[in-house]
This record gives C-alpha cells, sequence and structure tokens, in this order.
C-alpha cells in the first residue's frame, strides 16, 4: 500500500539559474504521512510514501537534467506503552524520478518504517535539489 500524503508544511524552493537558463533548485518541506501503527509487537513495518514536489517544469519552459533528495523522519509521536519497551521510526531509503507524461514536477518516494503498533510517524522531511536546462522542443 502506497501512502499519498494528506498536506505539506513550509514547502519553499530556491532556484539559481544561469544566462543560459540552466540552473539548480532546492526544494524542502515536510510532508504529513500519518504511517499507521504495525499490526503486531516486534515487527517494523515499512511502507513507501509517495508523492510530487517543486516547480511545474514544463510550464516554466524547462526540462529536469537530474535530481537527488533526502528524506527524514521529522514528527512522530508514541501511541499508549509498548509491552516490549521498544519503539521506533526510520526513513530506509529516498529516491526521486522525474516523468514529464506524469506530472510536471519531481516525484519523490521515501521507504519509511516505524517499529511496533505503538509508533506512529506523523511527518517526514525533504530536501530535493534538482538541476534543469531550458525544454529542448
Amino acid at each position: 500500500m502506497t501512502i499519498t500524503p494528506w498536506g505539506y508544511d513550509n514547502i519553499k524552493t530556491v532556484t539559481l539559474t544561469l544566462e543560459d537558463r540552466t540552473g539548480i533548485a532546492v526544494t524542502t518541506g515536510q510532508a504529513f504521512v500519518a504511517f499507521p501503527p504495525g499490526p503486531s509487537v516486534g515487527d517494523w513495518i515499512r511502507d513507501d510514501a509517495v508523492f510530487n514536489v517543486g516547480p511545474d517544469w514544463p510550464a516554466e519552459d524547462l526540462d529536469v537534467a537530474d535530481s537527488t533528495v533526502i528524506a527524514y523522519p521529522a514528527t512522530f509521536q508514541t501511541i499508549g506503552s509498548e509491552p516490549s519497551g521498544l519503539i521506533g521510526w526510520g526513513v530506509d531509503t529516498a529516491t526521486s524520478s522525474y516523468d514529464p507524461n506524469k506530472s510536471g514536477q519531481v516525484q519523490i518516494t521515501a521507504r519509511i518504517v516505524a517499529l511496533n503498533h505503538s509508533s506512529f510517524m506523523v511527518r517526514i522531511g525533504f530536501q530535493l535539489t534538482t538541476t534543469f536546462a531550458p525544454l529542448i522542443t
């Protein structure tokens, strides 16, 4: 099951464009994921949070050359008490991809994890770095 964020917070993009219209953009923020608690004690529960962020590149008449992303737990909480005393949260991996046929934005896929049914992740933070160039038509 893929997790679709239900909202975003503190999204900001800073762009540096050179004279030839190539450049770099850095987008930061948090995605509200409401990652559900796990089904049983002692299990690491994993799922992908998938969402699009950043400028709409074709609307800017630009194309994405490459991108990279880092993601991290930003807000989490404990629900009740865990009999084993073990709770935990994390981001296993984070990848970025761009397919202008799907969306004008870069897609982030973050593999998030929670330990036991008392762990609950509320938000993940991210930093997406994108290089771009003029769109060739």
